[in-house]
């Protein structure tokens, strides 16, 4: 997928994504508001003792995530909770804003798998970010994860 695909992807994607520099606009404030913590989520990932070691055994492994142009809030399938928008290169990551919040979604697993909402959070991001490093199968991802 080339450069333009990308951005007529994230076009024709209703939602709004952030990144360091702005925070594209979307009709809803509310959503734009769910684009900015999504941001600020992964932004606290990243930085993160859980997300150094991720991205560390990610390039132990000769896996390199691809560089995200923004994260955001988007319209997803309801069962999703987020997702990556890609061309293999760059893309955004952005969390579902379906009729309801990416806190609501992260909360409803973590009460389905007894887990606590930071712990669910910190799973899902990973999840996104193995996508984002080529694993493509969700049984890769998961055997990563168990890793």
């Amino acid at each position: 997928m080339s450069q333009q695909n990308l951005d007529e992807q994230l076009y024709r994607q209703p939602g709004a994504a952030a990144n360091d520099d702005y925070v594209q606009r979307s009709v809803d404030p509310t959503q734009q508001a769910h684009a900015t913590d999504m941001y600020d989520r992964v932004e606290q990932f990243l930085a993160s003792r859980e997300g150094h070691n991720l991205t560390n055994y990610l390039q132990q492994h000769g896996k390199n995530p691809i560089a995200l142009r923004g994260v955001g809030a988007g319209y997803l399938p309801d069962n999703a909770v987020a997702a990556v928008i890609h061309n293999g290169l760059e893309g955004v990551l952005v969390g579902n804003y379906n009729g309801r919040s990416f806190e609501e979604r992260v909360q409803e697993m973590a009460d389905q798998y007894h887990l606590d909402p930071q712990s669910m959070v910190e799973y899902v991001l990973s999840h996104e970010l193995a996508h984002a490093a080529g694993y493509e199968a969700e049984a890769d991802v998961e055997g990563l994860l168990k890793d």
